[in-house]
């Protein structure tokens, strides 16, 4: 398993055990620091490996983990996530001042989340 499928395994866990919402793969893109294309590409191989099952219902997603009872909640679909209501001024978690926020998980501003500190804080989701 490469570094990029571990790093993406220990979120997915971390997000079943809770029953948290399935990130997107923006979603872990950012938290991984890498591109949409590498997650949606090692996602697919840990599906493959039989690691993870994968089930899709109405443009939305959920993460089994195999050997266990953990499900993600349902992704937020994209055209719920971008709607106008959604998109609106929020205040960054990080430095408290206000941005042009996405929808409703996005909390820190690009400023915040561009730096190394923010970045390096992947490992939290570790199991």
């Amino acid at each position: 398993m490469t570094p990029v499928q571990t790093a993406l395994l220990k979120l997915l866990k971390a997000h079943a055990r809770k029953s948290r919402t399935c990130p997107t793969n923006e979603q872990l893109g950012e938290l991984l620091a890498t591109s949409t294309g590498v997650v949606s590409t090692n996602i697919k191989l840990l599906a493959d490996g039989g690691w993870i099952s994968i089930e899709h219902k109405g443009g939305r997603r959920r993460v089994y983990i195999t050997g266990t009872d953990d499900f993600t909640g349902w992704t937020v679909t994209r055209d719920h996530w971008g709607s106008p209501e959604n998109k609106k001024q929020r205040k960054c978690l990080k430095c408290l001042k206000m941005f042009d926020s996405g929808g409703p998980g996005n909390r820190i501003c690009k400023r915040c989340g561009d730096t190394k500190e923010y970045r390096s804080l992947g490992s939290a989701f570790e199991v």
